[in-house]
């Protein structure tokens, strides 16, 4: 998908397609994220990532919100950020900011959706740790299955903006927002172990 670099050809080759189903949801869950230092990044990298964790998301978002809107019933679109938009994790500074562009770009689109009396909620997930390939971690204490992090962040739609959904990341969110502040060393310590 990150072969495709404008808007335009987002419509040509996804539209009919999307305007054809029945769809209430959309969630910008596709990822892409290793630790690497920016200065090792290489050009491809760099674009392959911010393609695919900013950019399509905004296409995809700003393609289906009409649909979305003409529908009778409320509607919804997650986007999937990371508890690393908190801190710039060494190793991880690219990642960690298109996460916080993720989030920014949700923010923003739902007080422009709630001037106009949308019928779109608009959730800016942030989970921590989640058993998926691209995290490497397994699930256990304080980190989700897949199942699990998609079953708390769709019990957060149309209550809140902003969420870690879970308990057992909620609870993680204001150490995290504590140590990136106080003790920048031991947030990439933490995050690095996988909790």
């Amino acid at each position: 998908m990150s072969e495709i670099t404008t808007y335009k050809e987002y419509e040509q080759n996804f539209k009919e397609q999307l305007f054809s189903l029945d769809i209430s949801f959309l969630i910008n869950n596709a990822g892409l994220g290793q630790g690497f230092p920016a200065e090792k990044c290489d050009d491809k990298y760099i674009q392959d990532l911010v393609s695919v964790n900013c950019i399509h998301p905004v296409y995809l978002t700003k393609l289906i919100l009409p649909h979305l809107e003409s529908q009778d019933h409320r509607s919804s679109i997650i986007n999937v950020a990371s508890v690393m938009n908190y801190h710039a994790m060494k190793g991880f500074s690219i990642y960690s900011a298109s996460k916080k562009f993720l989030s920014y770009f949700s923010i923003g689109l739902a007080h422009e959706l709630m001037k106009e009396n949308s019928k779109v909620d608009i959730t800016d997930y942030r989970p921590a740790f989640v058993a998926t390939k691209l995290s490497k971690v397994k699930e256990g204490f304080l980190r989700l299955s897949t199942d699990v992090a998609a079953e708390c962040a769709l019990r957060d739609v149309g209550k809140k903006l902003t969420t870690s959904a879970c308990i057992d990341h909620e609870i993680q969110v204001p150490f995290f927002k504590w140590a990136s502040s106080n003790i920048p060393s031991l947030f990439d310590f933490v995050m690095m172990k996988g909790a």
